[in-house]
């Protein structure tokens, strides 16, 4: 349609308010003409705008998903929006029929107001417009057009599509995490930055009633009102969100403001240790002022400052009431006057402005304070915001004169950077991490404004500003990202849902933009970036990305046919209901006769032997190269033995499947192989599927089953008595157990590869190619082999004088939750080690796995010579007839081997043993650079020798 996405502005439609409601009154020998019937078409297109509008609402009713281009060449220009249908904020309805092209890079606004180097916040709107079309003759008409004397014969109700750059702030939560709200108020002074928990619950104090506390929970569209016995005069919420501090005045008869401690799940009132006692602030009255933060340190969990006194007050934390009855002893002594107050997450610092613009740096453990290092001195400070930016911590100073936040390096004592603004800062929030954000509220001329900077790097990127309304009162959501948005308490539910209900009584709402809807939001915007759809990555901003959010800005209007669905899975889902009362107690039955006593059975014990360190990293890798390494190190059992009692570090030879008791354990010698396995699970994978079209190569996968050829190892098992030291809990055991790979596993006589390395190899090299050569999720990737791990546990244990393993000293072997071998202690009775196995009950299977890795860097160019030397796919129905064929491998082959193999000359294979010397080679990668090989040179080796 010609007029969807260029249609003149007069046509638009901004009258949203409704008129009575008029229509004909027909009867016989009435003239009509063209305004009666314009009159009959007003009346039902009315009724049906009032309908629409007030008995559904407005919003986007289905589809209208915004995507991004399916050319990546497209991506930083054109987004797609799909069909769908919406209802303006005027009652239009509008409806679209295919998918169209968007272009949002060259879209007028966008090109005009992004070439500032500003990260900017777009928004797709879709517009209601009317065309009028089918141009015809007028009859008896001296006002047609032109002078063809025509009109319009039909209006077409179509759309049009615009893009909003930096729009105002709207009532709208998003779909992000809420990090906090400034609080603006003429009617007390608990305003400024207010931190949200950890679960995104923000409290403070209703901006029009300083007797009133919220608890805002966004995420759940909730808000919970508790009344205060005081006017507030500060607030912090605890950051774990379970509780909320609140200062007030006296309350009558007391003359000195109090401490008030909530629950923010309910907002019941916590009572102090002591019953009876107040939490006050000494010599303070109604006329003080405070700020109050809270920490994560226990010393620390709530800080007070009085401002017209300087005193800092420090309340301890109590895990029943909060904090303790009573402040510490003796308060910090600060600057009187201290403005913006704000303290660090660990309760370690805390700041404020002092007199003449000081920021002060107060040191909460050591009770020093002193000026901040590293300010400009013609900053005029208003404002603070302390943050941890990777390893450093900084700190955030608004200078409202100078329009600028500096960022001080607190460590350094140095300046970071400077943010220009447009307007003079008020307040400022700072998330912490490795890629931090700051908000920043403005107001100049009574209006306000949000700008966010990305303090990832440094300079940071800056947003341009958006307005964030106007007036004395109000709340705004600082969400992640360095987005924002303004909150009407209306749109919340306060304490029963039907309380929204009953606001339809207070008017019938509005919205900013009348007759446009917007579907999507693309924030932080810098031109060229690529319009790409969610999920968002860490990298996008340094990959120039921004993402298409279809929730942020957007409003859903729910169909009546989604509302059933919604309601029939509430009423179907089987959730408990209340709990009803009690019923009257019935009369008591006669006695029955006593039963017989039964059999005491062998019950829990919790002092049972233990496994209470392993050798490996449950879960963890080992790279097949240090597998080797160790276990064909090793000479005999004795070696093994030896190695086991001299240490503990792996590194130094310590066979790695070794199992560590606290108790002196055995079995019959005979049984060792059948209670200590160990096995190889490896994925088979081939070249399966459809060629690609880039190359004709096919991709390789998994057909959905293991190897034909996966073996339970074979070992020899070692006993060694203790004392002995854990390798990662630092513990006395008292004997071990270690299951020795026969060094044929990895090496045969004759110098060649042995068939098991060559398993494991070959198996981790095809999951390797298939990994690269067909992108999958993570979980759904090819498995490097593992060696799973199996100790049955019920056939060891402390034995009598005959050898017998005692009933109640058998192993208690199981693997809870896979603690065993963590440097952690295990709660509960249970007795033996830090953590030990075990559930209490004899016996019981240990499992545990690791995954061996062919090596940790394999190029593209290992992956081809391996499946080379391999045979290639065939490998994998016969590597015992490839193996038997196999190259000699240059990291094993002697001088005598070297010397026999066609086409090496004494020179190279010279070179090649002096560098292995040093190291075994990696790759072919790190052969050729080693030994500066020529092309012709790497072929001959690749094609003579097993390089991996």
């Amino acid at each position: 349609m010609g007029c969807q996405q260029d249609h003149p502005d007069h046509q638009t439609c901004t009258e949203c308010e409704f008129d009575p409601f008029v229509r004909n009154h027909f009867f016989t020998g009435k003239m009509m003409g063209a305004g009666e019937f314009i009159t009959e078409s007003r009346y039902q297109a009315e009724k049906m705008r009032h309908h629409n509008l007030r008995l559904h609402g407005w919003g986007v009713v289905c589809g209208l998903r915004v995507r991004q281009h399916p050319s990546p060449d497209c991506r930083s220009r054109y987004v797609l929006v799909d069909p769908g249908s919406a209802l303006d904020c005027c009652g239009h309805e509008i409806l679209v029929t295919r998918q169209e092209i968007l272009d949002v890079g060259q879209h007028p606004l966008v090109k005009q107001k992004t070439a500032d180097g500003l990260l900017h916040a777009l928004q797709v709107a879709l517009c209601y417009r009317e065309c009028p079309t089918e141009e015809v003759p007028v009859l008896y008409d001296e006002c047609g057009c032109d002078d063809t004397q025509c009109a319009p014969n039909r209006i077409l109700e179509s759309f049009s599509y615009d893009v909003l750059v930096d729009p105002p702030l709207s009532f709208d939560f998003g779909a992000g995490a809420t990090l906090g709200a400034f609080v603006l108020s003429d009617l007390h002074g608990v305003t400024g930055p207010m931190r949200a928990s950890a679960a995104g619950k923000v409290a403070l104090i209703d901006p029009g009633n300083a007797r009133q506390a919220w608890v805002l929970d966004p995420a759940h569209r909730s808000l919970l009102g508790l009344d205060l016995p005081a006017p507030a005069r500060a607030l912090a919420m605890a950051p774990d969100g379970v509780r909320f501090f609140v200062v007030t005045d006296p309350v009558a008869p007391g003359t000195l403001c109090e401490v008030h401690v909530y629950l923010t799940a309910d907002g019941a009132e916590v009572a102090p240790l002591v019953a009876g006692t107040v939490r006050t602030l000494p010599g303070t009255t109604a006329n003080s002022t405070f700020a109050a933060a809270a920490s994560s340190a226990a010393a620390r969990r709530l800080l007070v400052l009085d401002r017209g006194a300087g005193r800092l007050y420090l309340w301890a934390e109590d895990a029943t009431a909060g904090i303790q009855d009573a402040a510490g002893a003796a308060p910090i002594a600060v600057a009187v006057g201290g403005q913006s107050f704000s303290a660090t997450g660990d309760g370690a610092f805390a700041f404020a402005i002092g007199a003449g613009g000081v920021v002060q740096v107060i040191d909460c453990a050591a009770g020093t304070v002193a000026p901040l290092a590293g300010l400009p001195a013609s900053a005029k400070p208003n404002a603070l915001a302390p943050f941890v930016r990777g390893a450093d911590a900084m700190l955030a100073v608004a200078s409202g004169d100078e329009h600028r936040v500096y960022l001080v390096d607190r460590g350094a004592a140095t300046l970071a950077a400077t943010l220009d603004l447009a307007h003079p800062p008020v307040f400022l929030h700072a998330s912490s991490g490795a890629a931090p954000w700051l908000t920043v509220y403005e107001e100049e001329a009574g209006h306000a404004h949000v700008q966010s900077a990305a303090l990832a790097t440094l300079p940071p990127l800056v947003s341009a500003p958006r307005r964030a309304g106007s007036g004395p009162r109000r709340i705004v959501l600082v969400q992640a990202d360095g987005q924002a948005s303004l909150l009407d308490p209306a749109q919340l539910a306060q304490g029963d849902c039907a309380s929204l209900l009953c606001r339809q009584i207070d008017d019938c709402g509005g919205c900013d933009t009348p007759d446009c809807v917007v579907l999507a939001t693309l924030a932080n915007y810098l031109p060229p970036m690529q319009m790409l759809d969610l999920p968002a990555q860490d990298d996008d901003r340094a990959k120039q990305i921004t993402r298409i959010d279809n929730r942020r800005g957007r409003r859903v209007l729910a169909s009546t046919a989604t509302l059933q669905a919604w309601l029939e899975c509430l009423q179907l889902k089987n959730a408990p209901g209340r709990d009803g009362t009690n019923g009257t107690n019935g009369t008591n039955g006669t006695d029955g006769r006593p039963g017989r006593d039964g059999v005491d059975g062998l019950g829990l014990d919790a002092n049972l032997p233990k496994i209470i360190d392993i050798g490996w990293v449950h879960g963890g890798m080992v790279s097949l190269q240090a597998l080797d390494t160790l276990y064909t190190g090793i000479k005999d059992l004795d070696d093994a033995r030896r190695r086991i009692a001299q240490g503990a570090d792996p590194r130094g030879g310590v066979p790695l499947f070794t199992l560590y008791f606290n108790r002196a354990v055995t079995t019959n010698p005979r049984w060792w192989r059948q209670i200590f396995n160990l096995r190889v699970e490896a994925p088979l994978a081939l070249p399966i599927g459809a060629p690609a079209p880039q190359n004709n190569q096919r991709p390789w996968l998994s057909p959905g089953f293991y190897w034909p050829l996966d073996f339970k190892l074979y070992g020899d098992i070692a006993e060694v008595p203790g004392p002995l030291t854990t390798p990662h809990t630092n513990e006395q055991a008292a004997c071990a157990v270690s299951f020795i790979l026969r060094r044929e596993f990895f090496v045969l006589d004759n110098n060649k590869r042995g068939y098991g390395y060559m398993y494991l190899l070959l198996a981790g090299l095809l999951a390797r190619v298939a990994n690269q050569t067909h992108q999958l999720p993570e979980e759904q990737q090819v498995e490097q082999p593992q060696l799973c791990i199996e100790f049955k546990s019920a056939f060891v244990g402390v034995t009598d004088a005959a050898g017998r393993i005692l009933q109640t000293g058998v192993v208690d072997g199981d693997n809870i939750g896979g603690r065993v071998g963590l440097n952690e202690a295990r709660g509960g009775p249970i007795l033996g080690g830090l953590n030990p196995s075990g559930n209490l009950t004899q016996g019981g299977t240990f499992e545990s796995w690791i995954t061996v890795g062919a090596s940790d860097r394999l190029g593209e160019a290992d992956l081809t010579h391996g499946l080379r030397a391999f045979g290639g796919a065939p490998m994998a129905q016969g590597f015992m007839a490839a193996g038997a064929a196999m190259p000699p491998s240059a990291n094993l082959v002697s001088a005598e081997q070297l010397g026999a193999v066609p086409g090496i000359q004494a020179a190279l294979a010279k070179r090649l043993l002096a560098e292995r010397a040093r190291a075994p080679f990696a790759g072919v990668e790190d052969l050729r650079q080693r030994l500066k090989l020529d092309e012709r040179e790497l072929t001959l080796l690749t094609d003579r020798l097993l390089i991996i």
